[in-house]
Order: structure tokens, then sequence, then C-alpha cells
């Protein structure tokens, strides 16, 4: 029963992705495409409709990845989401016989997987669909972005001016910055989620959720008054702003140490549950539901 079976650790993601589609908490993903629509579209048309020019097509979403509320709400959603990951009721103990344990939080892994990726990819369509057929596609930045704050100055510090910060138009093109800011941040939810399995590998599932929202925070707080600290934290590696000044075109901290950091540190991670769930007592868990 230990021995690892592909065909096993997709019947289990399989099995808990469908799960997780039918929750009643996935209408949490209908929620965070409204609130991209009021405070990130509306905001960029705005100040586009205001200079008579398109936005780029990408900007919003590079918008959402960017913002400094919004690379906090992300992650704090997705927690909610995945409150009970990897969910054990008074079925797991049958199916972990049933398929091994290494087998069942091999699955898990790649449940989390789809799970990170649909929730990146409804952000994505949700900030890119509504926009599509009032701007533009092409690889350079919009007017709207680089000169409203020039044309408009006592806006300057206005929210949705600071949407797409300098650091960012000034070093990176539209493309590298979906690019970099879709990956950073699937990297971000899945150090959150290898934390919760290994709490829950651990049979402290409640510390494990305290941990990812202690992250949350304190890389958002860090982050936000840019303490040196904040590179000890996901949230600053997940901002790709962050990573670059203004003017100067090297680098604060190097992309490659950031996605070096997600790499180590989810694969210690995922280490330590494998290690973890071999003495994890499955007989005592009782019906949850």
């Amino acid at each position: 029963m230990s021995n690892i079976k592909l065909s096993r650790i997709r019947l289990t993601a399989k099995t808990e992705y469908i799960k997780w589609i039918c929750n009643p908490r996935i209408i949490l993903l209908a929620v965070v495409v409204v609130f991209l629509h009021n405070f990130i579209i509306q905001p960029l048309q705005e100040h586009a409709g205001k200079m008579g020019e398109p936005l780029n097509s990408l900007e919003p979403f590079i918008a959402t990845v960017n913002s400094e509320i919004l690379v906090i709400i992300v992650p704090a959603v997705f927690l909610a989401l995945f409150s009970d990951f990897p969910k054990m009721d008074g079925s797991t103990l049958f199916f972990v016989h049933r398929i091994g344990k290494i087998n069942w939080i091999l699955g898990q892994i790649l449940f989390v997987a789809y799970g990170i990726m649909t929730y990146v990819g409804i952000l994505f369509l949700g900030s890119f669909l509504p926009v599509m057929t009032s701007t533009f596609w092409a690889d350079k930045w919009s007017n709207v972005v680089t000169q409203y704050a020039q044309r408009f100055p006592d806006e300057s510090q206005s929210f949705a001016c600071l949407l797409i910060k300098n650091n960012i138009y000034n070093q990176v093109s539209p493309d590298m910055a979906v690019i970099h800011g879709y990956l950073l941040m699937i990297l971000y939810l899945a150090v959150l989620a290898s934390i919760m399995l290994l709490f829950q590998c651990l049979d402290k599932k409640i510390y494990g959720m305290l941990c990812a929202a202690s992250v949350i925070a304190f890389g958002g707080t860090t982050s936000l008054v840019g303490a040196k600290a904040m590179w000890f934290f996901p949230m600053a590696h997940a901002s790709l702003w962050n990573h670059f000044t203004s003017y100067f075109r090297k680098p604060v901290v190097a992309l490659w140490k950031s996605y070096l950091y997600f790499g180590s540190l989810v694969i210690l991670l995922i280490i330590a549950s494998l290690k973890s769930i071999k003495n994890r007592n499955f007989d005592s868990i009782q019906e949850m539901d």
C-alpha cells in the first residue's frame, strides 16, 4: 500500500478537486472577481477615460498581483478557500487505508496545485476579460499607467496611481510583469498550502492556519513599512515591485533569488510533511462533516 501509484495520486487529486469546486465557499471566487472590478478595473478605467487613452489589456492583472492591498487580500481569500486543506473526515481513514499514506499526501499536493492554478487563473481572467474590448494588447505600457501622475500631479498619490508603481514599468515589460507576477503568486500560495499540509500531518491543524495567517500578516506589515525583515516572508518575494528601485537597473533582490527562496521553502515543507505523515495515526480521525 506504500508503493507510489500515479493512478491513486490522480484519483485523490480529482476527488478532492471536485469536493472543493462543490463546496459553498467557492462563492468567494465570485466575490474576489467583483472586488477586482470595483477596486482595480474601475479606477484604472476612470483614469483611462480622463486621459482619453486606452489601458494595456494586461495592466489590471499586473495591478492585482502587485497592489500593496491586494497582495494581502488574495492570499487571505486563498486561506478561506482552503481552510480545511487537507480535508480529513470520517471517509479519510478508509481512503488512506485503500491507497496508502504516501499516495494520499501526494494526491493532496497535486490537488492543491490544481486549486492554486484555478484560483490565480480566475484572478487573471477576472481582470482581463472585462477590459478586453476597450484596451490594447502589446508589450508596452499604456500612457495611463506611465503618464497619468505627470498630467495630473495632484492625483499622483491616489490609489489607482499607485496600483502599478514606477518600480515596475521603468524596469520590466508588461509581458514579463505578467509572467513573473503569475508565477510568484502561485509560489506564494504554494508556501501557504505547504504550511497547512505540514501542520495537518503533525495533527496540529489549527496551528497551521494560525501560522499561515501570521505569515500573511507579518509579511504584509513589514512590506508596507519597507522593513528589511520583509524579505524573510513570502509576500515581499511575491511582489514584483519590491525587487526594483524606481530608476536604477540593479535590482534590490534578484528575481532568481526569490524563485530559489520559494522553491527551497516548498520543497523543505513537503519533505517534512512526507516524513510526518508516516507517523500520523489516522485511526483517531472523527467525522467532522
